[in-house]
């Protein structure tokens, strides 16, 4: 064999020289893609109606496969990432929903769809690296560029929300709870008589006041204008993909105060519930109350759907409770309404991605699947199913003792006095013979 010429031998070297070059070029691209590990800081912006934007920041770390969405002082860790080439999809381990987009070149943008697979909608979604103001204030015409020092919406605000629906005009009564963070940043969520509207972020410069909220199943955009001289304020909620609801809110007293342990009750005759529903896993058997599994035992019935963001809330506190107390004799069974779902296989893998994501250990069953009956011919004792999600409270004896329409979870100011009140009426039942 010939030798190779020193031409030749300069073009090999040449060639080798620059593959590593390449090589090393891709794996500090994906590196730089990846994050090395260190979660960085994008704005995120769904779009709504008219021109409107719910907007939040969110936590990526492509190497620990982590999205973690900031609302107020709530660190939302429930969703799993995937990438491919220059895409990213992003699903909720809780809801069933999801992220879609595309990288730009620089991978310092994102583009795409969220995907709200319940109700079969698209909204436009974008994303901005680096970004860490929550709320985008060059889009408000206003003189008002900085919050004066002696203004503040803080406190307790009651409100009213106007809904239209098939021609109708409703009214849903609600309070609204404020409080700064740091300077301009306000922690806010909304009470109406059937839950909260969970963790929310605010912003208030002058007299325009802003909230948002996404939590994988909310998308929630608030915009309000402020007249500080008569503690009021009238402005819309944008939420989801269509919906668009008037809000006057004021300082002052309530115009009706519900009592959400009235809203439900018993029909006259009854004391107690009974259900045969089948069982979230396949082939264990019907869930059935009364029976020998639930006898002398204290019972909480937990009415709620995978569907339902104060639900999530209701499971993480209530399976804290069931660890404390089960060795006392506390049982709980979660009857889903899994109205998405247009068969039980599927009703069964909605609940079950739900239970898994949230570590809940408890009982669950499928009341109801589909849109074929009304959840009072499911339990027809009840005089109706007000909220989502409700819970029946029943002895030892299987006699109802309470029935909770609703849940306000710990971003509003009544969480830690339910809690308490509950334990001390749960610790009451058990030690009841």
């Amino acid at each position: 064999m010939g030798r190779l010429s020193v031409k030749g031998k300069y073009m090999r070297c040449s060639k080798l020289v620059s593959l590593v070059l390449l090589l090393f070029c891709c794996w500090f691209f994906i590196k730089c893609a990846e994050g090395n590990g260190s979660p960085s800081l994008w704005r995120g912006a769904i779009a709504l109606r008219e021109g409107k934007e719910c907007s939040f920041i969110f936590e990526l770390d492509l190497h620990e496969r982590s999205w973690v969405v900031h609302n107020a002082d709530e660190r939302l860790d429930i969703a799993v990432v995937r990438t491919e080439k220059d895409s990213i999809f992003i699903a909720s381990t809780v809801f069933n929903t999801e992220i879609r987009a595309k990288f730009s070149e620089n991978r310092k943008l994102m583009t795409g769809y969220f995907y709200n697979n319940d109700h079969q909608t698209k909204q436009a979604f974008d994303a901005s690296f680096g970004k860490s103001s929550r709320f985008d204030l060059s889009k408000f015409e206003t003189p008002e560029k900085s919050r004066p020092s002696d203004r503040t919406v803080d406190g307790v605000w009651q409100a009213r929300m106007e809904q239209s629906r098939s021609g109708e005009t409703h009214f849903v009564d609600m309070e609204g709870e404020f409080q700064t963070l740091s300077e301009g940043i306000i922690k806010a969520t909304f009470l109406a008589p059937t839950g909260d509207s969970r963790y929310m972020e605010g912003y208030l410069y002058g007299s325009k006041f802003v909230i948002s909220a996404f939590d994988w199943k909310h998308v929630y955009y608030y915009e309000f204008d402020v007249d500080f001289e008569k503690a009021s304020m009238y402005g819309r909620l944008y939420s989801g993909k269509y919906s668009i609801y008037e809000i006057n809110a004021w300082r002052g007293e309530p115009r009706q105060v519900f009592d959400p342990e009235t809203l439900t009750v018993l029909k006259d005759g009854y004391e107690s519930v009974s259900f045969a529903f089948p069982p979230l896993k396949e082939g264990s058997g019907e869930v059935v109350f009364p029976s020998d599994k639930y006898r002398s035992k204290v019972v909480i019935l937990q009415i709620m759907g995978s569907w339902c963001p104060n639900c999530m809330d209701e499971t993480k506190y209530f399976e804290q409770i069931y660890r404390k107390y089960k060795s006392k004799g506390l049982a709980i069974v979660g009857l889903s309404y899994e109205f998405y779902a247009s068969d039980l296989k599927g009703a069964r893998e909605l609940l079950q991605k739900q239970v898994k994501a949230l570590d809940a250990t408890y009982d669950f069953s499928i009341a109801l699947y589909g849109r074929g009956k009304t959840p009072e011919e499911t339990l027809p004792m009840l005089n109706h199913v007000m909220a989502y999600p409700t819970s029946i409270y029943l002895d030892r004896k299987g006699r109802v003792r309470k029935i909770h329409t609703g849940f306000y979870g710990p971003s509003t100011s009544k969480y830690a006095q339910y809690v308490q009140k509950n334990d001390v009426f749960i610790e009451e039942l058990l030690s009841e013979k």
